[in-house]
């Protein structure tokens, strides 16, 4: 069966590029013809590795260089600059990504979309599912995958959802819950529970390392600020500690001059993506987070698979994967206090780690990539029975 992904940028990084590279590589494994529709390509590969046999296919070259064509004539690049400047037209004004589309990038989109031939085409975020209704050829098998959830979306997207949604062959949620969610508020619709899936390595965190890790875009839900402020309260009782950063986006400024205005530079770094995460994991001791929001938080799950106790503020996704007191802490919103009493725990008890890890083994398993792959295998040879 040939099955086409459309994502915005697979060479990135983040939780929807990593899933999407997993779930392409197991239904590759499974004998299907797969192929990736990229709007952005920004690097010559991929981030996470992507099996051979998946096809890529990228709309558009947003390298250095690579944006027009040497043997491009004048005019087509006049127009070409032109079109790059005008806000797109197919996407929700509302949407994360939507400054990073233009009408030039509309027009190649709307191309692709119309031309494709695949049996299934499995599309990625809201705008993106929403095309995929309308202009995605009606003899293809449309699957919709939520990322996020329902209820932090606009009141306008929301609407196009409710309206639009039910048309899809099947939209595919996280959890039992959002799917709840959407059944409730979409007439008629077809909603399947695949969540992110997790690659267990042999490699495991001793424990023993000073170093508490975080991952994710620097946006204001994900309220690294916070974190950064529970640290410094911290780390006079815990000198040796250190606290690691990984991510981009457009709260990195904000974060770099709070970092230094607590004098806390030698102590926290804020480092940019890495694709050995898992690998960074391994040498931490704590993983934790602060976000007000998670839809599912694969991050939670990947620290849980390196070996690490989790501390969370609480929100669906970690509110569904940390059993608190158990496998980590789950905090309610902004209970700072409570916060940095749980995490002085966690830095001066190496048996209440362990403890936590041995707990989260179940949860790790839970969301193993062979036990997902099942469940994607399962998903398409049912739809066709039906």
């Amino acid at each position: 069966m040939k099955i086409a992904f459309i994502v915005y940028n697979i060479y990135g990084v983040g939780g929807t590029v990593r899933t999407t590279v997993h779930s392409a590589n197991m239904l590759s494994e499974l004998g299907h013809e797969v192929e990736i529709y990229s709007v952005k390509r920004t690097s010559a590969v991929p981030t996470f590795p992507l099996l051979p046999s998946v096809k890529l296919i990228p709309l558009f070259d947003s390298r250095r260089g690579k944006v027009f064509h040497p043997k491009s004539n004048k005019i087509f690049k006049l127009f070409k600059r032109l079109l790059l400047k005008v806000p797109s037209i197919l996407i929700d004004k509302s949407e994360d990504l939507y400054k990073q589309f233009n009408l030039f990038i509309d027009l190649k989109l709307y191309r692709a979309l119309k031309k494709i031939d695949s049996d299934v085409v499995i599309s990625t975020f809201p705008s993106i599912n929403l095309l995929n209704i309308k202009y995605v050829p009606k003899k293809c098998f449309k699957i919709g995958q939520e990322h996020s959830q329902y209820d932090v979306y606009s009141d306008a997207l929301q609407s196009k959802i409710k309206k639009e949604y039910s048309k899809l062959d099947i939209l595919t949620c996280l959890s039992q819950e959002e799917a709840d969610r959407y059944k409730e508020v979409v007439e008629k619709i077809n909603v399947k529970i695949i969540p992110n899936a997790a690659l267990v390595n042999e490699e495991r965190s001793t424990l023993e390392n000073p170093y508490i890790i975080t991952a994710g875009r620097l946006t204001e839900d994900k309220a690294f600020d916070k974190l950064v402020k529970i640290f410094a309260e911290v780390h006079p009782e815990f000198p040796e500690w250190k606290l690691k950063i990984f991510g981009n986006g457009e709260e990195r400024k904000k974060i770099i001059t709070l970092i230094n205005n607590l004098g806390m530079g030698s102590h926290i770094k804020l480092l940019p993506p890495t694709k050995e995460l898992e690998l960074e994991m391994t040498k931490a001791s704590i993983f934790a987070l602060t976000s007000k929001y998670e839809s599912f938080g694969m991050v939670i799950v990947e620290s849980m698979a390196a070996g690490l106790p989790c501390i969370s503020y609480a929100s669906k996704g970690p509110n569904l994967l940390i059993e608190n007191g158990q496998n980590g802490f789950i905090i309610e919103q902004d209970q700072e206090e409570e916060y940095i009493e749980k995490l002085k725990k966690l830095m001066q008890s190496k048996d209440l780690r362990m403890q936590m890890v041995l707990n989260s083994q179940k949860t790790v398993s839970t969301y193993a990539y062979e036990n997902i792959k099942h469940l994607w295998d399962e998903l398409i040879e049912s739809s066709f029975k039906d």
